[in-house]
């Protein structure tokens, strides 16, 4: 059952007449899709920027398709607005913790974070909304980040998921299996560069970068930049992680899967969620690798149609490179020209 408002959020009832309920997720943005089938010509007048609740989630109408001869469509996304309402003139939070830098981009929206997180790193822009920012803050401290609508918070952690056992199968719960791998952006070694030309040579053995053969030992090097780093030890780390992702072959699936939690409470141990990791095996191709979820498509009442895709990373290399390349950008747009960083404030939010 899908409860429905209007602009104003003054409820209007109840929508029970639908088909074809469909829940889009992404990992790396967080964003999540909402669309159905009316199966009523009369009735409810469902408009755009209405919005429909789930139990989970509240979304907004930004879709409507009508015919003379079928049902009305419609496609809606996260509540987001209260992030999307106000510009912040200057956001700035220079060696602090993702808390202390999420709060500062969501001071006066009504919404609160909740993170795990501990590390320091900065980040700086300006002309953003709370979201822009709140995506600012996710790349530079380089994790994942999700939204509850109906809480009004936004949960920041280093990998959402877990490894619960579960795998995909032929033989019990996976129907067909698409595969696309490339290593045209395989890279094996990172020279990472910080803030005023910082280098990591004192604190990685007198080398300029950092290197991992997981996949073969050809050599492969990226220059990575960001002004956002003025420490050797954190910039290390990050390009650590960053190349743990970059030096395998991006490999991705797309699943056609048969749901059996959702469908047989005695299949509950093969639940599986966004962001999970589970074991592929395909004894056709002979795969058998462990992946994460991170797509997910689910028709709450009809599990038998559900379907994922499947990677061993995240993002996409232009994705990443995009993120990187914000990151470092965001620092120098608030930069004074004697190269100082005006501070630790956001400007902007009454």
């Amino acid at each position: 059952m899908l409860k429905i408002f209007d602009q104003h959020k003054n409820p209007l009832g109840y929508i029970v007449k639908y088909t074809d309920l469909c829940i889009e997720s992404e990992l790396s943005t967080g964003d999540k899709t909402l669309s159905f089938t009316y199966r009523a010509k009369k009735g409810l007048d469902i408009r755009n920027e209405y919005y429909v609740e789930t139990k989970e989630d509240r979304y907004v109408v930004k879709e409507v398709g009508a015919s003379s001869d079928d049902f009305p469509t419609f496609v809606c996304q996260l509540d987001l607005e209260d992030l999307e309402a106000e510009m912040l003139e200057t956001f700035s939070a220079i060696d602090v913790t993702l808390t202390d830098a999420a709060n500062l981009a969501l001071a006066g929206t009504g919404w609160t974070v909740d993170t795990d997180i501990t590390k320091k790193r900065s980040v700086a822009t300006m002309k953003v909304t709370p979201l822009s920012a709140l995506g600012k803050v996710r790349d530079a401290w380089m994790c994942e980040m999700r939204f509850d609508t109906k809480n009004k918070v936004v949960y920041f952690r280093e990998r959402f998921g877990e490894d619960k056992g579960v795998f995909f199968t032929k033989s019990l719960n996976l129907r067909k299996l698409d595969l696309t791998s490339d290593s045209y952006d395989y890279y094996t070694r990172i020279i990472p560069i910080g803030a005023d030309g910082l280098r990591i040579n004192d604190v990685n053995g007198g080398k300029s970068y950092v290197e991992n053969y997981q996949y073969s030992n050809k050599i492969r090097t990226l220059i990575w930049e960001d002004t956002n780093y003025e420490d050797a030890e954190t910039l290390k780390e990050d390009a650590e992680k960053k190349l743990d992702d970059m030096s395998k072959p991006v490999k991705s699936y797309s699943a056609d899967i048969v749901d059996l939690a959702a469908q047989r409470p005695e299949y509950s141990i093969m639940s599986f969620d966004l962001g999970d990791t589970i074991l592929l095996l395909d004894e056709q191709t002979g795969i058998k690798e462990k992946q994460r979820i991170v797509k997910l498509k689910e028709y709450p009442k009809e599990p038998e149609k559900n379907s994922c895709e499947l990677s061993n990373t995240t993002l996409t290399f232009e994705e990443l490179q995009d993120r990187l390349e914000a990151a470092a950008k965001a620092v120098e747009d608030i930069t004074n020209a004697d190269g100082t960083v005006n501070g630790y404030y956001v400007h902007g939010v009454e």
